[in-house]
């Protein structure tokens, strides 16, 4: 049996051999060693990366780094302040707002709403109310004569008693000149504070004088009611007529 040959080295190994060297026209250049950017800030002007600063400032100089601070603590600050305003709540309207449509609402036009609330009251004046109140004033005066003549024919005064005691049921002209005078200027101030629109006045009219007809025939219907009651009394006191 033929003796196996071992490689020289007396390894066990696959044969090593010399890598041939390549063609010389395929030999790359040579590679530039690294520059760090601290020694490549003077090719820029001293600008690192070549690019200048907005606020003119030099880049890596202690200004700058003060500068950037500032401007990373403002964009948190407002980081911040935008994050709190997405979490509060939206305000709810207040009880006394006027709730619109805002898809009806003509931009610069003032709403229907609003401008109720805003029109002015058209205010009173004591000229508009002096008519009614002169007449107010005049039936109250007669309902007062009427009821004191009743109560005198009631009690049966003699007619000297009953002449002087009627003498004082009207009203003294000097007060009735003064009530007459004030009183549509009260009713005037009155109706305005209470915010009512002189645009009514036909309605407060209307009211004022049914009130007054009302109570005219109110005293009317009592005084009728008395008349019946005296002549029902004196038939049953009266003797019966004697037949021939």
């Amino acid at each position: 049996m033929a003796e196996e040959t071992k490689p020289p080295g007396g390894t066990g190994g696959p044969p090593t051999g010399q890598v041939a060297p390549g063609p010389a026209g395929t030999n790359l250049p040579p590679v530039a060693p690294a520059t760090s950017a601290q020694a490549s800030v003077p090719l820029f002007g001293g600008f690192r990366g070549g690019r200048k600063r907005a606020d003119g400032l030099i880049p890596g100089s202690p200004e700058a780094i003060e500068a950037d601070r500032k401007k990373d603590a403002e964009r948190k600050r407002l980081e911040r302040s935008t994050t709190t305003k997405l979490d509060e709540p939206a305000a709810l309207p207040s009880a006394t707002a006027t709730v619109t449509n805002p898809n009806t609402a003509t931009p610069g036009a003032q709403s229907p709403a609003i401008a109720l609330q805003a029109a002015p009251a058209v205010p009173w004046q004591a000229d508009m109310l002096r008519s009614l109140s002169d007449e107010l004033i005049n039936t109250a005066e007669a309902a007062r004569i009427a009821q004191v003549a009743g109560k005198i024919k009631e009690a049966e005064l003699p007619e000297k008693i009953a002449r002087e005691v009627m003498k004082d049921v009207p009203y003294k002209p000097v007060y009735k000149k003064m009530l007459m005078l004030s009183t549509p200027e009260v009713a005037a101030k009155g109706l305005n504070k209470l915010g009512i629109s002189a645009e009514y006045k036909d309605e407060v009219t209307f009211v004022t004088s049914l009130a007054a007809i009302l109570l005219q025939g109110r005293t009317l219907n009592a005084k009728l009611d008395e008349l019946i009651a005296e002549v029902k009394a004196s038939k049953e006191t009266k003797p019966p007529e004697k037949k021939l």
